[in-house]
């Protein structure tokens, strides 16, 4: 009897952060379709995948999480502006040109859903395809801009739950 109440509570806690399924669709189909990541989707799945990440992993490793995802994306973040600047010779505001502020908060997002390791494993790999899903769709449309980072990375995030959800 104990086993199955302790399976169902895994489950339970498995099924919420599936809930985020919801909004992360809709963002990955505006994303893609419009280049907008609408707030109110946002804002949902940003509440879904901290309160399930606190649920399954208790809010102190979920304040590790954070802590270092955002270690990994403050980083990121240096480097991207030290190659605009260095590229340009001019000082830029990267969220008004080249990175959507949507795409900055999805990434915040995701962060208590990893571990240290996990998410830079994680980044490299849906950045990597983001690239390649990129140029393949230059090649197809010239008229696209920008990169649809929200609906790359989403779909990638996407798999990752469920591989989780069937795994573990």
């Amino acid at each position: 009897r104990q086993g199955v109440e302790g399976d169902n509570e895994g489950l339970t806690e498995k099924s919420m952060e599936l809930l985020a399924f919801v909004p992360l669709a809709f963002m990955i189909r505006s994303d893609y379709k419009e280049r907008v990541i609408r707030i109110y989707p946002l804002l949902f799945f940003g509440i879904l995948t901290v309160t399930g990440s606190v649920w399954r992993w208790g809010w102190e490793e979920c304040v590790v999480r954070v802590v270092g995802g955002v270690g990994v994306l403050a980083f990121l973040t240096g480097g991207v502006l030290l190659y605009l600047l260095l590229k340009y010779r001019r000082r830029i505001n990267p969220f008004r040109e080249y990175i959507g502020t949507g795409d900055g908060v999805f990434l915040l997002c995701l962060t208590p859903s990893f571990q240290l390791i996990e998410f830079v494993c994680f980044l490299i790999i849906a950045f990597t395809l983001t690239l390649m899903t990129w140029t393949l769709g230059l090649y197809k449309n010239q008229s696209k801009q920008g990169i649809p980072l929200v609906s790359t990375v989403g779909v990638c995030y996407a798999c990752y739950l469920v591989y989780c959800f069937i795994c573990f």
